[in-house]
């Protein structure tokens, strides 16, 4: 004897589908012929496949779990935690500290000092944000009008760095009129270098700036990444768990252009001055900041009004008082980090204003194995008992 499935090379259930002019299908593993029950009769749809319906069932149970799930300060350090892994800071020193040195000797400038910020600089890097910022000092570089001789410098310096770095995997070169970015290595690890002038005390630094037009006082920004990096520095353990976080979800969204991306340092001190505002746990200081983000476009923030920044009110250049938005820059008394001639925050405002923006957070958590205990434990409840 052979089994049917020799015969019909398939299952029996197809093959009596197939010939429908034949046969019926009338349910509970039963089959008619089309002649005796009649032309009208129908055959009952076949049963969903298995596979399909666990994965249906799967996701159900998913969005079950996510829409009860709580974001509380536990939640999300386990979610910091799964974006932290150890082995991602020690990959970006080893890597950084090697750059920088190649930098400092390889390069043909007469660098004095050099500076590193960036997600890797301020002890902020996580998945999907790890990327570092160099500023070099270089002595005998004019102390302003940049726009005229910093793009042909950068120019030589891409090609000088072609060459000496490539036995540190540095590759995919970019200039833009103010840096030099390339990757390091082969995960996405971007490195922005930047050149400042040396000056000799702050004061000199301002009078450059003051005697700058507006326009052009974007080059004078590498000569704060010191004074910058060292502001996000200090915040406290779970500020500083609050800005990654913030990262990481700005690093999921689909900003429409480079000019409505925020930028990094306008997160970080977004979420700094949420913590200011007596925002004592991280799950408030989560909250807060996205119902700051989602505002955004209405938003007044001087930092100095609160003794929080490392000017005076008076040093504010007066003009930005009468921008909409006004964020300043914590540490440079002539920036407004929402300047909407460099920055259009309405994706901003979509994105966080969303009802479900959270959820990118909820479904991270879902990989956590107490959310997959929980969900686990829902199928076994709701399903496998049917």
């Amino acid at each position: 004897k052979q089994p049917v499935t020799d015969v019909v090379q398939c299952r029996p259930a197809d093959f009596f589908r197939k010939h429908s002019d034949v046969f019926v299908m009338t349910g509970g593993g039963n089959v008619g012929l089309r002649e005796v029950l009649g032309t009208e009769a129908a055959s009952v749809p076949p049963a969903p496949q298995r596979d399909a319906r666990r994965r249906e069932e799967h996701k159900v149970a998913s969005e079950q779990v996510m829409a009860k799930m709580v974001l509380s300060d536990q939640v999300y350090s386990d979610i910091h935690e799964s974006l932290t892994p150890s082995t991602l800071l020690e990959d970006a020193q080893s890597r950084i500290q090697a750059l920088v040195e190649a930098l400092r000797s390889k390069s043909f400038l007469a660098v004095t000092d050099v500076a590193v910020g960036g997600s890797y600089g301020k002890e902020v890097l996580c998945r999907d944000v790890a990327d570092a910022e160099v500023v070099l000092f270089v002595k005998q570089l004019p102390l302003k009008d940049h726009s005229k001789w910093l793009p042909h410098i950068l120019e030589t310096l891409q090609a000088v760095l072609e060459m000496n770095l490539a036995a540190l995997d540095a590759h995919s070169y970019a200039l833009d009129n103010t840096c030099l970015s390339f990757e390091a290595g082969a995960k996405g690890f971007r490195v922005k270098v930047f050149l400042s002038p040396v000056y000799e005390s702050d004061e000199q630094l301002k009078e450059c700036i003051n005697s700058t037009p507006p326009a052009y006082r974007n080059f004078f920004a590498p000569s704060f990444l010191k004074s910058g990096s060292a502001f996000v520095l200090k915040q406290p353990a779970h500020v500083k768990t609050a800005i990654k976080l913030v990262k990481w979800w700005a690093s999921r969204q689909a900003w429409t252009s480079e000019f409505t991306t925020p930028s990094a340092y306008l997160l970080e001190t977004v979420t700094i001055h949420v913590a200011l505002q007596r925002r004592s746990t991280l799950s408030e200081i989560m909250k807060s900041v996205f119902d700051v983000l989602s505002n955004f476009d209405t938003i007044k923030v001087l930092w100095a009004d609160i003794g929080a920044a490392t000017y005076e009110l008076q040093d504010i250049w007066r003009p930005l008082l009468s921008h909409e938005p006004l964020f300043m820059d914590p540490v440079n008394p002539v920036v407004n980090l929402a300047d909407a001639n460099f920055f259009d925050a309405r994706d901003l405002n979509k994105f966080a204003s969303d009802p479900k923006t959270l959820d990118v957070f909820r479904r991270e958590a879902m990989k956590l194995p107490a959310q997959q205990a929980e969900l686990q434990k829902l199928l076994s409840a709701d399903f496998h008992e049917d």
